[in-house]
């Protein structure tokens, strides 16, 4: 069960990595901070951020790409991932993976 967890968690930040190396085309893109206007900035024009959360282990893995594609189509450009560290760390100091 174990394996199956640390598995899971490779074959989601698989998935992410691989969607948002394909939405960014990060080979041309530039990403700067106007502080005088509060600003993010994106290849020089104006960006905003829209975030949500996820969190994976309430989803089988299963559902994982579903899941980050339906919050692309709902218009979030970032995700917010949150770790249970009681699974992963069951006993103080011993990490499961």
């Amino acid at each position: 069960m174990k394996q199956l967890w640390f598995a899971a968690i490779l074959q989601y930040i698989f998935i992410c990595q691989k969607i948002f190396s394909h939405l960014a085309n990060s080979s041309h893109s530039s990403f700067a901070i106007d502080y005088q206007n509060d600003t993010f900035l994106l290849n020089g024009k104006p960006f905003r951020y829209i975030s949500g959360s996820i969190h994976y282990f309430r989803i089988p893995p299963y559902y994982w790409a579903d899941r980050l594609r339906r919050i692309r189509a709902a218009g979030l450009n970032a995700i917010q991932l949150y770790i249970p560290w009681n699974f992963h760390e069951v006993y103080n100091g011993r990490f499961v993976v």
